[in-house]
Parts: structure tokens; sequence; C-alpha cells
């Protein structure tokens, strides 16, 4: 898959985060990555120089004001460019519907959401000035519904539709816009909830868990020059659990 030499930026240096950057910059991007977390997102820099390749850290919590259009700023002058955006967000607080807050429906929302907009929106400004975009969200397999999850899956599924929205929109401008929604993942979360996890991989037809890698190589094909006659797509990597869904959009 061609990014090579493609300026890139990866929100997020998490598990998912990670993999993406390690693969986008093994694959030849120019690499930018923002996290909230300073020692995160320096350790990820760190393990790309190692393998011999360079990426950018930047430090920023794109989910306040102004900081996703200073995050797109720095990058440009950093890379020269923008060409591709990922989207790594990912917040849990699991609760029982009834019991549900406030609190835990809004931390869903905002940290998975609102980050979103504001770093797809500041970066299609200025790859709609270009003329070519390839913009790839992580949203989760989870937006289809599940248990005690109705925050989270509210918050994925409204990175869904913005998606297909930015895609509509946004193609005349020479921007593709997709998604990527893993299933249960090797990480942090998941490593939290070993019995949830372990009855949930036996109804799966592939019955183990996926690896941050296995998300980070559809994430490199939807990014890739290749992927231009694709947008607004959402590419299932979930050990076969959305076979189970008949809402496969």
């Amino acid at each position: 898959m061609s990014v090579a030499r493609r300026a890139a930026l990866v929100a997020g240096a998490a598990s998912i985060g990670r993999a993406v950057a390690r693969t986008l910059a093994g694959a030849g991007a120019r690499l930018a990555i923002v996290d909230a977390d300073h020692d995160r997102v320096h350790r990820v820099v760190s393990e790309i120089a190692d393998a011999g390749a360079e990426a950018v850290a930047l430090v920023a919590d794109v989910g306040l004001p102004g900081e996703a259009d200073r995050t797109v700023a720095e990058t440009v002058e950093r890379l020269g460019g923008l060409d591709i955006l990922v989207t790594t967000f990912d917040v849990g607080r699991d609760e029982e519907f009834l019991a549900m807050n406030l609190e835990q429906w809004s931390t869903a929302i905002a940290g998975n959401l609102t980050p979103l907009f504001l770093i797809c929106q500041a970066a299609a400004r200025h790859m709609a000035e270009r003329g070519y975009g390839r913009i790839v969200n992580v949203s989760a397999r989870d937006w289809l519904g599940w248990d005690r999850r109705a925050n989270y899956a509210a918050a994925k599924a409204g990175v869904v539709g913005l998606t297909r929205s930015i895609a509509w929109e946004l193609v005349s401008r020479g921007i593709t816009a997709n998604i990527v929604a893993p299933g249960w993942i090797d990480d942090e979360r998941a490593r939290s909830l070993p019995e949830v996890v372990r009855s949930e991989l036996a109804m799966q037809p592939i019955p183990k868990l996926g690896s941050p890698e296995d998300v980070a190589h559809a994430v490199l094909f939807m990014a890739a020059d290749e992927a231009g006659y694709m947008t607004g797509q959402t590419l299932y990597v979930d050990g076969g659990r959305s076979v189970f869904s008949s809402l496969t959009a």
C-alpha cells in the first residue's frame, strides 16, 4: 500500500494509535503523532526512531478549543503538509443503561466524538485547499449496540455518521473518509475485563483477540493511494462478530 512520503497525523498514541503510527512509519509515511499524554507520545516516537524511521511528537488535547487547529498547523509546518489523518480515540465508561448518569454519558461523548469532530474539521480544511486527503477514523464494532455501553455505542455510532457525512461532503475536494471498526483487541481495556472477553470470544467466529497491528494494517489500506475509489465505508476488524448483525452499513 502506497503511503510513502505522504504526510500523516495520527491522533492518539495508546495501543491502536501506537500500532498505526509504527505501521505508517514503516510504510514510509512522514509522521506526526498527537496525544495529551507527554510520556506516551514520546515513547511511541522513540520506538519509531529505534526502528529506523522518524516521527514528530505533539502534545495536545485536541478536544479543547483551539488545540486541533494548532495541532494541524504545527503538523503542516513540521511535515510540509498533511495528506492523511487517522484518529484512534477510545474512552469507555461502561454502565447499565438505567443506572448510567450524565457524567458517564458525557465522558464517552467528549472522549470519543468531540475531539474527532474538531481534528477532522481542522485537517479537512487544509486537505481541501490541496485537493487531496485521506481520513480514517477508528470507531468500534460496538457502534452496532452492546450491553452496558449505551454511551460508548452512541459515541461510536456518531463517529460512523460523522465520517460518512464528511465522505459525502468532501469527495469533490479530493478527500476520502472511511471507518475501521475493531472488535475485541488485545489492549488495556480488554485486559481489564478478562471474564467478559472470554465469554465474548466463545461466541465469535474467530475465537481470539485481535492485535492492534490487525487494526493498523486495515488503516494502512484505507490511508493508501490505492483506496481512492472507497469512501464512506466501514471495515470491520472483529473476528467475524459483525456477521451476527443485520446492520452492515
